[in-house]
């Protein structure tokens, strides 16, 4: 049988495209020696099975494509080459130009990654329709299709969708916000939309939400709207300050006190059980004592509190919301965490973006917080203070520009007119500086770039760790698994792919080579699970077993040694 191919590659960036013949003996025999770039081949449905079904020894098939996925997380890092049918009717494409946008992304991935651990080929099924699409131009059958790259800018809802299908916002476009949560929650900044969707989103759920973010990035206004929207009764929403309760004031503040256990001691309800039925915010987790902490996720753990000085456990239904602007990870390294107690917290995490991550959301913020001030009395914000509270970094983030407008108007506000001499003397007067520039030293950048590069591992290695506690039950269990608790971690997991592939698509340029392909080739092979999961689940737990714990250990092993090597890395100029 002839296998009519067209060959997909990059040449100075740009998508080029050929059509060749080959009998099944010579494409097995590229198949095996490889090629020198990345090359997608394209193949019609017939072709596509024929190769499928009689090179099993060297093709893997993965399936058909599923909506928002895109083709780096099914294709990259795969030791055969990777077989997808990608015009599926349940998410696949639906046109010609999604199908050459997404092949152009997957092999511009492929180049900057190096790939060379897997495949660089990677076959694609389309239907007959998109097939013949592809392969018409004005030079015949099998030219260079340039054309259709051009057209897609004719269509511009398959562009617009194929662009942003990548960014995680995206795959919550159907969820709803409020009116409500968007004055509370204020911003058009893609980051502050997904915060606002996963309030939506995790509201629902009663497993415990974990809050990271700078101090002022309004974590405790998400604590709240997430106990507004989960429809539990606001009055059972109880905040837990942490870092301002004394160690021998929070087991009686927090779990409650029996009567008499002290001479002149009067019995108290803690506020952990007042919040049954409710949420319990337990905010500036990170600053909890270790002991404290073992106490905290007992109470998680077994949903029942005893009070001081009491024999009883009292049953609770209280759903628990952490937020810290600490790096928990790093408190673990130092041995000043429970790395239990993270993981039980982190079962659904939001970060509060950092006001100097979406400096266009300024203007709109400094407006509302104006008005809030004012009571929508006074003067309107001039351009040129907007101009200026935008030049500004905002360190305090919105708390400081809440502050800096608050002061603002309490010095002038008898002013006829608050103007941009004003703000300055504010500035000046709180010692604040606008603007400045900083010289840069080698030694300086080169810091920056490794702190940076950290923080990233330290993100990707707490991804990876969450998704192997939410797959650990499967792996673990000696009988049969209750199908119940499969489509629980089926769920979970499919949000930490989604996390993991945004953390890889955003900066894995960071990631040296040996790293992105080992952690690319743990992605796949979950995403594999859960993609068999929904068809075969004795085979997806199978394959889940005899893959997961090498791939996690792998992961987790050379992630551990590159941070332990940037840990005692020095700058090549003063070393």
């Amino acid at each position: 049988m002839e296998i009519q191919v067209l060959k997909y590659g990059l040449e100075n960036e740009k998508l080029h495209t050929t059509g060749e013949m080959h009998s099944l003996k010579e494409f097995r025999g590229i198949a095996k020696t490889g090629l020198s770039d990345p090359t997608v081949c394209v193949l019609a449905p017939k072709c596509f099975n024929f190769l499928i079904q009689s090179s099993k020894d060297i093709i893997e098939d993965r399936g058909d494509k599923e909506a928002r996925v895109d083709l780096a997380r099914y294709l990259l890092a795969r030791k055969k080459i990777p077989a997808l049918f990608v015009s599926s009717e349940n998410g696949g494409y639906t046109s010609v130009p999604r199908i050459l946008n997404g092949i152009e992304k997957l092999l511009a991935r492929a180049k900057a990654q190096s790939d060379i651990t897997g495949s660089n080929i990677y076959l694609i099924g389309v239907s007959e329709t998109h097939f013949k699409s592809l392969s018409q131009s004005d030079d015949g059958l099998f030219q260079n299709n340039q054309n259709f790259i051009g057209r897609m800018n004719d269509d511009a809802s398959d562009v617009s969708s194929a662009d942003t299908s990548e960014r995680f916002v995206d795959l919550l476009s159907n969820v709803k916000v409020p009116v409500e949560l968007e004055k509370a929650y204020v911003g058009d900044a893609e980051c502050v939309q997904l915060v606002r969707k996963l309030i939506m989103r995790v509201a629902h759920s009663t497993d415990p939400v974990l809050i990271l973010g700078d101090t002022g990035t309004g974590k405790e206004i998400v604590a709240e709207y997430i106990n507004r929207q989960s429809g539990r009764p606001d009055k059972k929403f109880r905040r837990v300050n942490c870092a301002a309760i004394s160690s021998d004031l929070f087991d009686p503040e927090v779990f409650g006190i029996q009567p008499k256990t002290a001479t002149g001691v009067e019995g108290r309800i803690g506020l952990w059980e007042q919040a049954s039925g409710g949420t319990l915010f337990l905010d500036e987790i990170a600053d909890l004592h270790l002991e404290k902490q073992a106490k905290i996720l007992r109470a998680i753990q077994e949903k029942k509190i005893r009070r001081v000085g009491g024999a009883e456990e009292i049953p609770v239904d209280t759903r628990i919301i952490a937020a810290t602007n600490k790096n928990l990870f790093s408190l673990i390294q130092q041995g000043l965490f429970r790395e239990d107690l993270y993981y039980r917290l982190r079962v659904l995490l939001i970060a509060t973006p950092a006001l100097r991550e979406h400096p266009e959301d300024i203007p709109a913020l400094a407006n509302h917080l104006w008005n809030r001030i004012t009571a929508g009395k006074g003067q309107t914000l001039s351009a040129e203070i907007i101009s200026e509270l935008c030049r500004y970094t905002w360190p305090g983030n919105v708390r400081e520009l809440y502050m800096v407008l608050s002061g603002l108007y309490s010095y002038f506000y008898d002013s006829p007119c608050i103007e941009l001499k004003h703000l300055r003397g504010v500035f000046a007067h709180q010692k604040q500086v606008v603007g400045q520039a900083v010289d840069e030293t080698e030694a300086v950048r080169f810091e920056k770039e490794r702190l940076e590069l950290l923080k990233y591992l330290f993100k990707v290695y707490d991804i990876v760790k969450i998704a192997q506690i939410t797959v650990q039950p499967i792996l673990s269990a000696k009988s049969g698994i209750n199908e119940k608790r499969l489509l629980t971690a089926d769920s979970r997991l499919n949000l930490h792919l989604d996390e993991l592939d945004r953390q890889l698509q955003l900066e894995s340029h960071m990631l040296p080579r040996p790293v992105y392909d080992c952690i690319s080739k743990l992605q796949s092979t979950l995403l594999y699970f859960s993609r068999v999961l929904k068809k075969d689940v004795k085979s997806a737990v199978n394959d889940l077993r005899e893959n997961m714990p090498t791939d996690f250990e792998a992961a987790c092993t050379i992630i551990d040694s590159e941070i332990c090597r940037l840990k005692e890395s020095t700058c090549p100029a003063v070393s």
